[in-house]
């Protein structure tokens, strides 16, 4: 099942900065919470070109394909930003139910070093294993995960 898909997309987002409220949880004592991380408070309008070739046998659960996307950001208001970002996954079966995966991600973003617009790398979503958000990348990132 092949799809190419295009979208475009229009949001608009209010940054405030969030106080940290509370120091306390139901699964853990005496557990201290880090701080909210800081934000450049602001409005921003985003638009977002989306380009998507999806020829995975299974969108929710692959076991064989390639998944590619691209998407240019432009922003405006208080944060004038352009940026691109590239995302390649592909999965191969091996035996059983079990697969290979790989994921190559791309992403440069320029106009703003606020906080909410920088890439951070680190964490189950990008280098398991590692602190969330331990590499402080700055404006630009890649990252190749192989499965």
């Amino acid at each position: 099942d092949n799809q190419l898909k295009f979208r475009i997309e229009a949001a608009n987002y209010k940054y405030d900065i969030l106080e940290r409220s509370t120091n306390w949880a139901i699964f853990g004592k005496n557990k201290n919470f880090k701080e909210n991380p800081p934000v450049v408070e602001g409005n921003e309008t985003s638009l977002r070109l989306i380009f998507s070739i999806d020829k995975r046998d299974n969108p929710l659960f692959p076991l064989s394909g390639v998944l590619f996307d691209a998407i240019f950001e432009q922003t405006t208001n208080d944060f004038h930003t352009h940026g691109l970002f590239l995302t390649m996954k592909y999965y191969k079966p091996t035996f059983g139910i079990q697969n290979f995966r790989a994921r190559a991600m791309l992403g440069s973003r320029v106009g703003s070093s606020a906080e909410q617009h920088t890439m951070d790398l680190g964490g189950v979503g990008t280098l398991p294993g590692f602190k969330d958000k331990e590499f402080i990348n700055g404006n630009r990132f890649l990252l190749f995960n192989f499965l």
